[in-house]
């Protein structure tokens, strides 16, 4: 597959990302909350890590850049991967409005990761 036949495939799922992203917009304090609320959790982790580390310069083999990096890329990871796709999907399908979803010429579950 070439490239531009990839990218013209992955063009409507950057659609759905940029509607999921209006929809998300739509309420701003929800999502300024969220992004407030992972900034104080990964916070509070930095300095309970800067109180584990401040009698060693290293734990095991890791030293304090080590495990901030540790923690910001899991908290990056996390937020990508807790989502509430499945508690959308069950709402569609008590809705009924699942078949709408999978008659569209794109993989459903894609649509919803983007």
């Amino acid at each position: 597959m070439t490239a531009e036949a990839t990218l013209r495939s992955l063009r409507p799922y950057a659609e759905f990302a940029r509607l999921g992203f209006v929809n998300t917009l739509a309420y701003r304090l929800r999502y300024y909350t969220g992004i407030v609320t992972y900034f104080i959790y990964v916070g509070v982790y930095y300095f309970i890590w800067k109180a584990i580390f401040a009698h060693s310069s290293r734990i095991e083999e890791f030293n304090f850049s080590q495990i901030l990096t540790y923690i910001a890329v899991g908290w990056t990871i996390r937020s990508v991967y807790f989502n509430n796709i499945d508690q959308e999907i069950a709402q569609q399908v008590l809705e009924g409005k699942l078949a709408m979803d999978l008659i569209k010429p794109v993989n459903v579950q894609c649509m919803y990761i983007a």
